[in-house]
């Protein structure tokens, strides 16, 4: 199976993906631009099963602008005179995009971890119980006090 990798964070099978169309650039340069098709558009589905929920997710959150009502990214490139490196383009762009935004979403998941096992470690949940019942302790006697004073002045 011929894949398209992202750095190993995501990998798009070839076969998924697919060149919609060639078209004329838009733009400046000249007579070239106006006679020949080199703009591509790029498009492949993100609702298969090469790519992980939580993936799919990420991309439904922060690329909707991307997607369409079909669930397919589509990506459009026009800078170069050849299809073939519009379409190379068109997807480091995408890479640029995505794998950062995996990076940042992965790192945030570790730290959210990291907290929760910290917070439910059980000798700091003992020491936090032992804290607060001491604290109780001394808020009763406190109240205690202050009502054995009372009915002392009355």
């Amino acid at each position: 199976m011929n894949r398209i990798p992202f750095r190993s964070l995501i990998t798009i099978p070839r076969e998924t993906v697919r060149w919609k169309k060639f078209s004329a650039a838009k733009g400046p340069g000249g007579q070239h631009v106006n006679r020949v098709d080199t703009a591509v558009e790029v498009r492949f589905r993100i609702d298969e099963a090469w790519i992980s929920s939580f993936d799919k997710i990420l991309l439904q959150r922060d690329f909707a602008h991307l997607i369409t009502k079909k669930d397919e990214i589509v990506l459009i490139e026009s800078k170069h005179r050849e299809p073939l490196r519009n379409f190379e383009k068109a997807l480091e762009d995408f890479e640029a995009k995505v794998n950062p935004a995996i990076e940042a979403e992965e790192k945030f998941l570790e730290q959210k971890r990291k907290r929760y096992l910290e917070n439910h470690n059980p000798k700091k949940l003992e020491k936090a119980n032992a804290k607060r019942l001491k604290n109780k302790h001394m808020k009763k006697y406190t109240k205690n006090m202050k009502r054995i004073t009372r009915k002392d002045f009355i």
